[in-house]
């Protein structure tokens, strides 16, 4: 009986408690009992934080790679500034060996400036140190370059086999290469270099022109060719260079060897070299007159002519021939310096006024630089890669040995 009431009771109460729900939904419109609201209400506020924190990522995100990319521009803007003051102090050392640096100076939103001291492991060398910075609003950026200059330094165009100020035509005839280091046999025309291959042509060595090149037929260039360089400096002869020769005495009058006999001094005429011994040299050699070679000369040093220079090669081995030789002139006529024969010589050739004029057969070990070049017949130019460590008497500029960023 009991339970049967329980039973009843319940089954009474049952059409109340749904009145009272179904009431209550109708209150509130929703359809939804509180529980459920209260999900939905939490859900959409899990939905707006979660809206809120993702935007902030974003905000955040686009403020640091803003931030990235303004220093990145600032970087790329100040080491341009630290390059530009290098160059500009590297200049300015060349004309004035002397330079401690360049003050702080403002270009636009950024700053350079440059020191320059001397090396203390070697008198003659500087150290260029050049800064540049960019600044932004409130971000700044500074860059260090520093390199080595050396005031006596010899002239990059040294170290080709041929170049020249002008023009520079290489027919198929010519052959270029270099001993006893291979493939630096390099050939370069502050104007244009025009290589006639016709199938023959041959430089084991690089080809560079200040304007272009020209290539006709199929030359053979091992270090492939450039143009667009940038020009060469051909240093003058000046008068304090050709001046060391007078502590060695001045001889007026021509002068005539062949004995193998030493050959010092200045010179107030002309200078004639024979078979069967020649002469040997040391240090510079001043000659006022032409100078005639057809003989060997040995010992290291420079004969500086100041006017026409003519070497008939003769037969020796210049592979076992210890010499380290140059000859210059400073004249500035057609033929200043005339190499012709059917053998070999020995020895860096300069007109940086004039004209080199190689003839015939002739080869030679060596270099030939100048205002012109003009070949004839089938020379052989080797460039004699050992006068890079026993260089002879030379004209010497401001050379950058190297740099690196700090």
């Amino acid at each position: 009986m009991s339970d049967l009431g329980v039973t009843a009771s319940a089954i009474a109460l049952l059409p109340a408690r749904g009145f009272v729900v179904s009431a209550i939904s109708r209150r509130n419109g929703s359809g939804k009992s509180p529980c459920q609201r209260g999900y939905a209400l939490l859900s959409t506020l899990n939905l707006v934080t979660f809206l809120a924190l993702s935007a902030g990522c974003v905000a955040l995100m686009s403020t640091s790679s803003r931030r990235t990319s303004i220093h990145r521009v600032l970087n790329a803007q100040a080491l341009h500034l630290a390059s530009g003051v290098f160059n500009d102090a590297a200049k300015r050392i060349v004309s004035n060996p002397a330079l401690t640096g360049i003050l702080p100076t403002s270009l636009g939103a950024g700053t350079v400036w440059a020191d320059v001291t001397v090396d203390p492991t070697a008198s003659t060398q500087r150290i260029l140190t050049a800064v540049g910075t960019a600044t932004n609003f409130r971000y700044t950026s500074r860059r260090t370059i520093r390199g080595t200059m050396d005031l006596l330094g010899i002239p990059p165009v040294f170290f080709n086999a041929l170049a020249s100020k002008n023009d520079l035509t290489l027919n198929g005839d010519l052959r270029v290469d270099s001993y006893p280091l291979e493939h630096v046999g390099n050939v370069h025309s502050n104007t244009v270099t025009t290589h006639n291959g016709g199938g023959s042509g041959y430089v084991d060595g690089r080809s560079s022109a200040t304007d272009q090149i020209i290539l006709s037929g199929s030359p053979t260039i091992t270090g492939g060719a450039e143009s667009g360089v940038a020009p060469m400096v051909f240093p003058g002869i000046s008068a304090t260079f050709k001046a060391q020769a007078i502590a060695a005495g001045i001889t007026t009058g021509n002068v005539i060897v062949n004995d193998g006999g030493l050959v010092q001094g200045k010179i107030t005429g002309r200078l004639q070299i024979d078979d069967p011994s020649g002469c040997r040299i040391s240090g510079v050699v001043w000659v006022e007159g032409d100078v005639r070679i057809r003989g060997p000369i040995t010992g290291t040093g420079t004969i500086v002519s100041d006017g026409r220079v003519e070497i008939d090669t003769r037969v020796y081995d210049p592979l076992t021939d210890p010499s380290s030789l140059a000859i210059i002139s400073t004249s500035d006529d057609n033929n200043s310096i005339r190499l012709n024969g059917s053998n070999a010589f020995k020895g860096l050739l300069y007109a940086p006024n004039g004209e080199i004029n190689i003839q015939g057969n002739a080869r030679l070990y060596g270099i030939a630089v100048a205002d012109m070049l003009t070949f004839g017949g089938n020379p052989y130019i080797t460039r004699w890669t050992n006068f890079d460590a026993d260089v002879p008497n030379l004209p010497r500029i401001p050379v950058l040995k190297g740099y690196q960023e700090l």
